[in-house]
């Protein structure tokens, strides 16, 4: 018994040995969220594994013979569990398919900026507090349009000169979804 079982995102996914000696492992599929609608997989069985078939379902549908690699198109933003099963040459099929949890998000979080400076201040860095709309979502900050770096909230930022500043604040979540407005 591997102790890898239903594994979920990041975490190549296996099952017990069935009883037909037959057992099936997810070796590929995305470690996070994923912002675009195909997908592909790839799995192996192993033990009794010689002149195998494959099995598959998506979203408890029914099984249906597929190959690896899998690629799964059109699927539509939210969770999706792929289930795979390998059948033997005698036709038993594992009895415990290994399955993968693939998040689809394509949706941008929001950006807000709940603190920073006010008024005139005579600071070559300045603090802002910021947040978003999805946990999780890291940031990417721009003074007075220069180039987007990374930033975090609170961190001071470079302003170089005296006069007014802007900062612009973007959140992208962990599929790569950037805010396409962002907020200053």
């Amino acid at each position: 018994t591997r102790a890898a079982q239903n594994a979920g995102p990041g975490q190549v996914g296996g099952s017990p040995a069935s009883p037909a000696g037959i057992d099936t492992s997810i070796t590929r599929k995305p470690s996070k969220p994923v912002s675009v609608d195909t997908v592909t997989l790839r799995f192996v069985a192993v033990g009794g594994s010689e002149g195998a078939k494959f099995e598959c379902s998506v979203d408890d549908g029914d099984f249906v013979e597929c190959g690896s690699p899998l690629a799964l198109k059109g699927l539509q933003e939210g969770s999706h569990a792929v289930r795979v099963r390998a059948v033997s040459p005698d036709g038993q099929p594992d009895a415990t398919p290994a399955e993968a949890i693939i998040v689809v998000d394509r949706t941008a979080p929001a950006t807000r900026v709940t603190g920073g400076p006010l008024g005139v201040r005579n600071e070559r860095k300045i603090s802002l507090i910021f947040d978003s709309s999805e946990v999780g979502s890291g940031f990417v900050c721009s003074v007075d349009e220069s180039p987007l770096q990374a930033c975090a909230p609170g961190q001071g930022l470079s302003v170089g000169s005296d006069g007014r500043h802007v900062v612009r604040v973007y959140a992208i979540d962990a599929a790569g979804n950037r805010d396409p407005i962002g907020a200053e």
